[in-house]
C-alpha cells in the first residue's frame, strides 16, 4: 500500500539516498558502515531499475547475491558490497550489467571460481575480489578487459598465470 509518507524520495530523500531531480526514482544508495544486518532477499532491490551507484560497504549483509539486483542491469555503474558476509558464488547474471565500471565484493565469504561472466563487462575498470574463498585459475578472458585500472584478487586460492595484459593495470594485486 503506497502513501507519500512511505515514499523514499518525497518530500526529501531518506538518509543515504539520492533521488532523481523529479524525486521519482532512487539513483544513488550509499549506506557504508550503516550496521545493516540480514540476508539479501529475492526482492531486496526490486524496483531500483534506475540506480546508478550502490555502496553497501562494511555492513553485515549475508546470503547470496539477490537476483533482484538485475533490475538495475542497464544503469548500475558502481557496486560495492565489500566487507559483508556474502556467501555462494558470483552469479553468471553479473554479465548483464552492461554499464558496470566498478565491482567490489572483497572481504566476503564467496566461493567458486573466477566467473567468466565478469569478462563480459566491457566497461569494467575496477574489480576487487580479495579476501574470499575463490579457487582455480584466472580465465584467459580477463586479459581482454582493456579498461581495467585496478584488479585486486589476492588472498584467495587462485592458481595459474596472470594474463600478460593485466600487468598494464595501474593497481594489480594478485597474490
Amino acid at each position: 500500500f503506497y502513501t507519500l509518507e512511505s515514499d523514499p524520495c518525497y518530500p526529501e530523500p531518506w538518509y543515504g539516498l539520492v533521488c532523481s531531480k523529479d524525486n521519482t526514482t532512487i539513483i544513488n544508495i550509499t549506506l557504508r558502515e550503516f550496521n545493516l544486518v540480514g540476508e539479501m532477499q529475492s526482492d531486496t532491490f526490486q524496483g531500483l531499475n534506475t540506480t546508478v551507484h550502490m555502496d553497501l560497504y562494511n555492513n553485515s549483509i549475508s546470503g547470496k547475491f539477490s537476483q533482484s539486483l538485475t533490475a538495475s542491469r542497464y544503469s548500475l555503474v558502481y557496486l560495492d558490497l565489500g566487507r559483508n558476509l556474502l556467501s555462494g558464488t558470483i552469479p553468471d547474471w553479473i554479465s548483464e550489467f552492461a554499464a558496470m565500471e566498478v565491482f567490489y565484493v572483497n572481504q566476503n565469504m564467496l566461493t567458486g571460481s573466477f566467473p567468466t561472466s565478469l569478462c563480459e563487462l566491457s566497461k569494467i575498470q575496477r574489480i576487487q575480489l580479495y579476501v574470499n574463498h575463490l579457487t582455480g585459475p584466472l580465465p584467459s578472458c580477463v586479459g581482454n578487459l582493456t579498461d581495467l585500472i585496478e584488479f585486486s584478487v589476492g588472498n584467495n586460492a587462485f592458481n595459474g598465470t596472470i594474463p600478460d595484459s593485466l600487468y598494464e593495470c595501474q593497481k594489480l594485486y594478485y597474490l
